[in-house]
């Protein structure tokens, strides 16, 4: 898939009634193909990365001037409220308890991505390239991009609650890139991990340090600034095992999770 929706916005009306969502009885077949068509990519995987293979995740960094030129664009820009039907058609949307508006915009915001803005992600992501690949063993393809602020008091709400992102085919992996700096007083993520000595990994580092891991698999939560008027500021990568790169990246609305079509 390629292409760009509306530059970043919100890519839907409010009154829009043709999507398909994760309550929609089409979506376990949805979900069903695209299991069978990823494991056909994932069968001839060769994973390179030594932290990755033991791990199931992997911490690094991308140069901090690029997370710092990305940071003060984002400051300038319009910030957008979550609604449910913010999801392009070709999209998979979720509906559930703790993705509704009020449960959201209370405490998370997202940003509307200009132009310029997604060709800066689309150098990071070129930057990212070789780790992401070498942690896959495949290409791999971005389909989703969202820029999020968290906001302090916000803990255990949401994608601040432990949880695996079960709506999501097996093989969907995501990066999580730390604009702000990651740490446990400044905001982070947990990644639970039975093997890892104190049973859960948090990102820490400066501007630029991301994490890449599997969501479907690894229960992970967000953690937020503790202190109060405090934000975390993340870029959210949403990609895919391919048959080729692509690193185009793609704004689908706060609420889309994957294509329907894989």
């Amino acid at each position: 898939m390629g292409g760009e929706i509306s530059q970043g916005k919100s890519v839907r009306s409010k009154e829009d009634s043709s999507i398909i969502y994760t309550s929609d009885p089409k979506f376990h077949d949805i979900q069903k193909n695209w299991n069978l068509y990823l494991k056909k990519i994932v069968q001839a995987s060769e994973p390179t990365d030594e932290e990755y293979i033991k791990n199931q995740f992997k911490i690094s960094t991308i140069p901090e001037q690029l997370a710092t030129e990305l940071l003060e664009s984002l400051e300038k820009s319009t910030k957008l409220e979550f609604f449910t039907e913010d999801c392009d058609i070709r999209y998979v949307a979720c509906r559930g308890k703790a993705n509704t508006p009020a449960a959201q915009n209370i405490h998370f915001s997202y940003f509307s991505l200009s132009p310029k803005q997604l060709d800066l992600i689309s150098t990071i992501c070129e930057e990212m390239r070789p780790c992401l690949e070498a942690c896959l063993g495949t290409p791999f393809r971005v389909f989703n991009v969202r820029a999020i602020e968290t906001r302090s008091k916000s803990e255990g709400v949401g994608p601040n609650k432990l949880h695996k992102d079960g709506v999501f085919p097996a093989e969907i992996h995501k990066v999580l890139l730390y604009l702000t700096s990651a740490g446990l007083e400044i905001g982070t993520t947990g990644l639970t991990i039975k093997r890892h000595k104190k049973g859960t990994a948090y990102v820490e580092g400066p501007p630029g340090t991301f994490v890449f891991f599997n969501p479907v698999k690894t229960q992970h939560k967000g953690i937020p600034p503790k202190k109060i008027g405090s934000v975390k500021i993340t870029v959210e990568i949403i990609l895919c095992p391919s048959y080729e790169t692509d690193i185009s990246p793609f704004v689908a609305g706060t609420n889309s999770l994957f294509p329907i079509d894989p």
